[in-house]
């Protein structure tokens, strides 16, 4: 009898260690989300090990500030140069920062923090001061109810894929309740919510 209930125990406790297991490596649907993102942008883009610092306010406040249960940055490469504005070549980069909080009240002070400091010089904005002037690169922040989406490029590299990205964020990470704040080289700031 004895040799039975160890038999059993020792099974049981096999089974949970081996759930539980599965259960860490599985991925959350924002994770998954990111990854389809990533995956369909690799087809014109190679992830680059370059760091972008233009808005290293903005950035790593988010990464440093609040910590996120989940997060992801990256930059990427474009494969392909265009002519930017100033008639040069360059390959396009783009900076993309994926946060994932354990509550909303913590995605809410993360992006208060964002709030506080915002642009290339740090300037507090309130929510809907549509600035028509800022120090700042083209910006895309998108706060849900627990993550924040970003991306950030430099003022030469905007072009007409900007506002493609701009689009690919928005229909890939707006869920029923968000707030949206957007910039181009210099301003202005946009901002959209639906807090219902």
């Amino acid at each position: 009898m004895k040799k039975r209930l160890y038999y059993i125990l020792t099974m049981l406790t096999i089974i949970l260690t081996s759930f539980t297991v599965d259960k860490q490596t599985e991925k959350t649907e924002f994770e998954m989300k990111v990854e389809t993102l990533i995956n369909r942008l690799k087809t014109d883009f190679d992830e680059s090990s370059e760091r972008y610092l233009n808005s290293i306010y903005n950035d790593l406040n988010l990464e440093t500030k609040i910590k996120s249960t989940w997060s992801r940055t990256l930059t990427l490469k474009s494969k392909r140069t265009f002519k930017n504005h100033y008639d040069q070549k360059v390959k396009q980069r783009l900076y993309f920062g994926f946060h994932d909080y354990e509550t909303e009240e913590k995605c809410n002070k993360a992006f208060d923090t964002l709030m506080k400091c915002l642009g290339t010089d740090c300037q507090p904005i309130n929510w809907g001061d549509e600035k028509t002037g800022l120090k700042t690169t083209p910006f895309i922040y998108l706060k849900s109810e627990r993550q924040i989406v970003f991306c950030i490029i430099s003022c030469e590299h905007k072009n007409d894929f900007w506002e493609h990205i701009k689009q690919l964020i928005e229909g890939d990470f707006k869920t029923g309740k968000y707030k949206i704040i957007t910039a181009d080289c210099g301003g202005p700031l946009t901002f959209k919510t639906n807090e219902n």
